[in-house]
């Protein structure tokens, strides 16, 4: 079932804009751990890493170490990895061509925060779908700060 909306603590939503601006003008990247409700994807925890793509200026790459000790630490609990966040220095709070290319699972909440040449950081939500087809798409989803 899609998710209606993702909620995110207010702290978070200042964590994720600093570590935007501090990256800046390279992208951030990281996972998002959490779980889902009824009708909602509850954002539990960010876990910043280390962007490791060869050009961090226009694309990121998560390092999968963090992945997978964090797929370790919450195999027993409520919470599991949910999503990634990434930024986007310049540049839109939509998710790229190369953002869609590099994406492959579905189901997974992508966080993007567009940060601007003054400081400001814009940040939207998006559903990485799989069409019967196969195509890949994201689907916007709003964001609720908490």
């Amino acid at each position: 079932m899609k998710p209606e909306v993702i909620n995110l603590a207010a702290t978070d939503r200042a964590e994720l804009s600093r570590l935007a601006l501090a990256a800046s003008p390279a992208e951030c990247c990281g996972l998002l751990v959490g779980h889902h409700t009824e009708a909602a994807v509850q954002i539990t925890a960010i876990h910043k890493s280390e962007n490791l793509a060869a050009d961090k200026l226009s694309g990121f790459e998560v390092d999968f170490r963090i992945r997978l000790r964090l797929e370790e630490e919450l195999v027993s609990g409520p919470d599991q990895i949910i999503g990634i966040y990434h930024s986007h220095p310049n540049g839109s709070p939509k998710p790229s061509g190369k953002d869609l290319a590099d994406a492959a699972e579905p189901g997974l909440v992508w966080l993007i925060l567009a940060v601007d040449g003054v400081g400001a950081v814009d940040l939207s939500a998006w559903l990485m779908c799989r069409e019967a087809d196969g195509e890949k798409s994201f689907s916007a989803l709003p964001v609720v700060i908490k």
